[in-house]
């Protein structure tokens, strides 16, 4: 069960506490009432925050009938905290039975509510003692609570549950992708008002107007801006084309580098508004796109022969990070929207079919790139045998990206009615890559070996097989439809 934004936030809140602190190694619910307790005191400037407010308010709610006095609570449970670490208590069954609350109240997410009921079902001994704390000099505080206003937040965007620090991390990395892509929605959708002026962001600026108008603004001010730069620096310092010293080529060429870069990341989240897994994925590959082009400048304007070894290090290091943290970035992504299960290289898989194939398109790069890196960091030779191996390779693994794009496909279409004849379609050919797998790995073979013309018994054998492949092709297809 997902969580809600703001319980998403208290267990992000929690760990940062945790963090800060350093003295616990997994999150211990002392960390996790401490914050609920301190987001009751949503009136506060910088705890007013319109995107979790109701739940802030059902939290105070709850608390007010247990708590002897707000304030007081939370400056005993902080010095809990901090003085008695070795004492804290896992925050793992807790929020494990606040699922529990939530599914037996009907709730589609775990809200701070339901953690908050959870910690108070078996409390602790710290928590117990601040729930009876009172100071008189911070009644005023309470007070204040009475006559708050109720105000209705906005439906926030549901992100999943967050186990550790690097999951907290990209958690809240992912969020943030997320909300870029729903400011670009919210600005293609036309006002209710003709006359209301709008505004898109992408990138750091914000435009006038809707998606298209900012993105025409985008490319313009892209192209024109740094052009005209590099133009006015060329002319009067003659940096561009004739420059001074090795560290001059290099800003240059940087320079120029990361402008690509830019107009190619606005292409990308122009794209994420139609499929967030596609632009997340163009996004890694122009991140690696970026740091080679960085290497190969450095190559250049010190007119290196030869690469040397650190600086390949260096460069592939920084695409293999680029690559996996992309990669764990897709299960925290918001567009999940109509998720299936399914099981792809003998693992369960979840999620839109996009999402899943793109996913498993990045974790495929990995491994063949760490090899490549391997290879090309320390130059080391590759004799003929092992050239072969690894054409042999590249087949299989091609092989199973579009295998697997193909079932995700037919995932997308399954059990939707409006889709049935691309459904028929989508499966055939799935059917048609297995079939053809074995013919088509003896031409790929015959074309690496260079084993042309081909032997008369290895003619009558595709004759045959095509035979087969004929009927079976048939059955298969019959098959199909009747199943859809």
């Amino acid at each position: 069960m997902e969580l809600s934004k703001g319980a998403n936030e208290c267990i992000v809140q929690a760990h940062m506490l945790r963090m800060r602190f350093g003295k616990n190694d997994k999150l211990c619910v002392e960390h996790l009432f401490y914050v609920l307790a301190t987001i009751s005191r949503y009136l506060d400037t910088l705890l007013d925050n319109l995107e979790f407010r109701a739940e802030a308010e059902a939290v105070r709610a709850l608390l007010e009938g247990r708590v002897q006095n707000m304030e007081s609570a939370v400056l005993q449970i902080e010095k809990d905290v901090k003085e008695s670490a070795a004492s804290l208590s896992d925050a793992a069954s807790y929020i494990g039975r606040a699922s529990e609350i939530a599914e037996a109240a009907g709730k589609d997410e775990i809200d701070a509510v339901c953690l908050l009921k959870a910690i108070l079902e078996t409390p602790t001994a710290p928590i117990k003692a601040c729930l009876t704390v009172k100071d008189e000099k911070h009644a005023p505080e309470d007070a204040k609570y009475a006559a708050r206003q109720e105000q209705t937040p906005k439906e926030p965007p549901k992100v999943s549950l967050t186990k550790s620090q690097a999951g907290a991390l990209l958690a809240m990395l992912a969020a943030r992708q997320d909300e870029r892509r729903d400011a670009l929605r919210e600005s293609a959708k036309k006002p209710k008002q003709p006359k209301m002026k709008r505004r898109t962001k992408i990138g750091i600026f914000t435009y006038r107007g809707g998606v298209v108008s900012a993105a025409v603004q985008y490319f313009l001010l892209g192209i024109i801006v740094p052009f005209a730069a590099l133009l006015a620096l060329d002319v009067w310092t003659g940096a561009v084309t004739a420059p001074g010293s090795p560290l001059i080529r290099l800003l240059t060429g940087a320079f120029i580098v990361f402008w690509v870069f830019y107009l190619i990341r606005g292409i990308n989240r122009l794209i994420s508004l139609s499929s967030m897994a596609l632009g997340h994925f163009l996004g890694i590959v122009s991140n690696c796109a970026m740091v080679s082009g960085f290497t190969a400048v450095a190559a250049i304007a010190y007119e290196l022969a030869d690469i040397p070894a650190w600086l390949r290090a260096v460069s592939c290091i920084c695409a293999l990070i680029m690559i996996s943290i992309g990669g764990f970035m897709y299960r925290y992504l918001k567009d999940q929207g109509g998720a299936h299960k399914t099981k792809i290289m003998f693992q369960n898989v979840e999620g839109t079919a996009g999402m899943i194939f793109f996913r498993f398109l990045t974790n495929q790069l990995i491994l063949p790139f760490a090899v490549f890196s391997i290879f090309w960091i320390f130059n080391i030779p590759v004799p003929a045998w092992l050239e072969k191996t690894f054409y042999i390779l590249c087949f299989f693994w091609t092989w199973n990206i579009f295998f697997t794009m193909w079932n995700c496909i037919a995932l997308r279409h399954k059990n939707s009615g409006r889709r049935r004849r691309g459904q028929l379609f989508v499966r055939f050919m799935g059917a048609q890559h297995v079939l053809l797998l074995l013919p088509g790995f003896a031409l790929y073979l015959h074309w690496l070996f260079d084993w042309f013309p081909l032997a008369t018994w290895v003619i009558v054998l595709y004759g045959i097989y095509g035979f087969v492949w004929l009927i079976l092709s048939i059955g298969t297809f019959k098959h199909i439809k009747e199943d859809c």
